[in-house]
């Protein structure tokens, strides 16, 4: 459910799409997984994923601008 846009509500973001994304780390897809949160503004989270390739390649970036959206 929706919840307000506190501190620790951004921590909890963040802490929630590593968790999310931390099989790709243990089935060897990626060798690393750095996600970022932060609010913008009163009403907006913004998540920023690089996943570091296994392979060496170039990092993927893949940034959600307002999170909230993907919820509705």
């Amino acid at each position: 459910s929706r919840a307000k846009l506190l501190p620790s509500t951004v921590v909890r973001a963040r802490e929630y799409a590593e968790e999310a994304l931390a099989w790709l780390v243990t089935d060897g897809v990626a060798a690393r997984v750095v996600v970022e949160a932060e609010r913008h503004g009163i009403g907006t989270l913004a998540l920023a994923c690089r996943i570091y390739k296994s392979d060496g390649t170039p990092p993927l970036d893949v940034r959600f601008t307002d999170v909230w959206s993907f919820l509705q």
